[in-house]
């Protein structure tokens, strides 16, 4: 008799993750891949396949997938609304969910990547009972809300994209396509372009440790705080913060 198995995939701007559990949260496979070479064959049959290679080789009948994204989320949480941060059009997501579903026989979702974070870090923390939000610096700024014990998600579905207020470099074109956005400031993906334009001999994993560099982390880090502090002072919640992704 097959084992059942949960499968989450988180699918970042630079790496992609897939985890696979059993009904007692044992951890079965975790892997880590490019994003790039996951979905260079097209989005669907790269999931699709990513699933079913491990599907076969771990022998488990799939109860429920979960697909982590940054990007905003349909209120059913079926489709996708834009993808800033992934190379992937977000048409490409419309038949995603209704093809694994038919493939897999059970229940596909997406959800965006921050929320999935969020949720776990306030089971992690013992948090549930609290107000909090999450702060997450990526390859963009992630953003997510905790309030009376469930993610606030919005009317529509896509509540917590700060990284896209009007509150940044207006001579900077966004990964969402507008000026302006708060990810021109502070987000993995413009440390990124700050240290190609500098042809450094150092690796980017040093970039902090550089003392030419002390002028631009000192503004990243003021830009941070600031979006940061907004946010705690809107809503007047605990804080759970977490960089990741900065140099991966």
């Amino acid at each position: 008799m097959k084992r059942k198995a949960f499968i989450g995939i988180d699918m970042g701007g630079t790496h992609s993750r897939l985890c696979v559990l059993d009904k007692d949260k044992n951890i079965l496979h975790l892997e880590k891949l490019l994003t790039l070479k996951l979905i260079s064959n097209g989005l669907i049959e790269g999931i699709s396949s990513l699933i079913d290679e491990n599907v076969h080789r771990l022998n488990v009948k799939v109860e429920r997938v979960i697909i982590g994204l940054p990007a905003t989320i349909s209120k059913d949480r079926t489709s996708v609304l834009s993808t800033p941060n992934l190379k992937v059009d977000a048409h490409e997501f419309d038949s995603l969910v209704s093809s694994l579903e038919s493939q897999l026989n059970c229940k596909v979702e997406l959800e965006r990547d921050v929320n999935l974070q969020l949720a776990y870090d306030v089971e992690a923390l013992k948090l549930t009972d609290k107000n909090v939000i999450g702060c997450y610096v990526g390859t963009g700024f992630g953003f997510s809300v905790w309030i009376n014990n469930d993610i606030y998600v919005g009317a529509n579905g896509v509540a917590g994209e700060i990284g896209h207020i009007p509150y940044g470099d207006d001579g900077k074109v966004c990964g969402c396509g507008k000026k302006g956005c708060l990810e021109t400031l502070v987000s993995g993906t413009q440390l990124k372009h700050e240290y190609e334009s500098q042809n450094a001999s150092y690796p980017i994993s040093d970039f902090f440790s550089q003392q030419s560099n002390q002028s631009y982390i000192d503004r990243l880090v003021a830009n941070l705080a600031k979006a940061i502090v907004t946010s705690v002072n809107l809503f007047d919640l605990m804080l759970s913060y977490w960089v990741e992704g900065l140099l991966t």
